[in-house]
């Protein structure tokens, strides 16, 4: 841990060795932070209050609300690479972070996704199934599938890259029939181009299938019936 001796705007701590660690592997392991022998068996630290060009996930998890793991998920899946770095927040150890560009574009997608900081973000096992048509003036046929919270968010991830792409079709959905509806529709109406891409044969016939095959799932947002004795009664 580190110990305060001294405030100001240079401030400075107390790095206890590890016994396992020694003086050089300690500098080598803290070399974008300055160090220097204090003591037997310690060393001390000096840092000079910077602006930070950097947020780590540990703190976007604090102001999200969110575990850090789905955090690096998060992060992961808007196509942001986060770094590692060492700081004196976290003892000199590596952490990821991201840069304050990334970590305002970060704020600013789950706003759009309709989530403040206030409003944790987990992934929701309740959305929308879609199916979007990547290219329709070219090839009408090419579709994506797939699971969201945010259809329309989704949809405009998709136009960055197909600015044409569109919403062919859309269902009430949860997370979990993501992968059995992918696998019935891959195994009786389309054939795959890559992942979660595919192409369907006769698009009339497709919607048709779709519709008829959602027709048979309940209404995600409707809790199962309860037997009389389930323990499951005294929560509702």
């Amino acid at each position: 841990m580190f110990s305060e001796i001294s405030p100001g705007a240079q401030t400075t701590f107390l790095y206890p060795l590890s016994p396992r660690r020694n003086l050089s592997q300690t500098f080598s392991a803290c070399r974008n932070n300055l160090y220097f022998p204090h003591s037997e068996g310690t060393l001390e630290f000096k840092m000079t209050d910077e602006p930070k060009d950097y947020v780590l996930l540990t703190e976007l998890a604090e102001e999200w609300g969110l575990k850090r793991s789905y955090v690096r998920k998060y992060v992961k899946n808007t196509g942001i690479e986060a770094h590692e770095r060492r700081t004196p927040d976290a003892a000199g150890q590596r952490t990821l972070a991201v840069t304050l560009g990334e970590a305002k574009f970060l704020r600013m997608h789950r706003r759009e996704e309709g989530f403040d900081n206030k409003t944790p973000v987990t992934s929701p096992n309740i959305g929308t199934f879609y199916i979007i048509q990547l290219i329709p003036e070219y090839n009408p046929r090419r579709l994506k599938f797939g699971f969201t919270g945010n259809l329309e968010s989704r949809l405009k991830e998709h136009q960055t890259a197909a600015p044409t792409a569109k919403v062919l079709k859309s269902y009430p959905c949860k997370k979990t029939w993501e992968s059995v509806v992918i696998a019935i529709l891959v195994t009786n109406r389309c054939r795959l181009v890559r992942s979660e891409v595919f192409e369907c044969e006769d698009l009339e016939d497709f919607s048709t299938f779709v519709d008829k095959l959602f027709a048979l799932f309940p209404d995600p947002q409707k809790r199962p019936m309860l037997a009389e004795h389930s323990p499951f009664n005294a929560s509702r």
